[in-house]
Formats: C-alpha cells, structure tokens, sequence
C-alpha cells in the first residue's frame, strides 16, 4: 500500500513510502550522514587494517548506488506527476 510504513534500516524510524517525500528525504540525509562519516574516517586514517579499507569501501560503493536509484526513482515520480 502507498502509505504503508517501512522500517528503516538499523533505526528505530520508520517513514511512510513511496509517497512521503519527507521521510525520503530524511532516508536521503541519514544515509549521507553515513557516508560522510565513513568517508572522513578514510581522510583521517582511521581504517585498522586492510580487511577494514575494504568493508568501508564496499558501504560507501553500496550507499552511493543506493543514493542514486532513490534519486533516479524521485526524479521519474516528478516527471510523471507532471504528465
């Protein structure tokens, strides 16, 4: 259902989806959050080892596709509001 509540992902959050652009934007600027902070503990040194690099590195790759099917998915809604 359209305003059926999703969980969100390791938060105690939910938001109403697909039709919530304010629970979307929010997913949007947590999710952000999290990539700044995983990239500033890559700026900082703060990576232990090897095995360490590359788990930050695989998050970041995932919450940047993730970033972007969501914004492709608001863009196609908007044009289709439009129409």
């Amino acid at each position: 259902a359209i305003h059926e509540k999703t969980e969100y992902p390791g938060k105690n959050k939910y938001f109403y989806a697909p039709s919530d652009t304010k629970g979307v934007e929010k997913f949007l600027k947590e999710l952000r959050e999290r990539q700044n902070d995983l990239t500033e503990v890559l700026r900082t040194g703060g990576v232990q080892d090897w095995e360490g690099y590359q788990r930050i590195l695989g998050e970041l790759s995932g919450l940047s596709s993730a970033e972007r099917i969501i914004i492709d998915l608001q863009n196609i809604r908007e044009q289709t509001d439009v129409i």
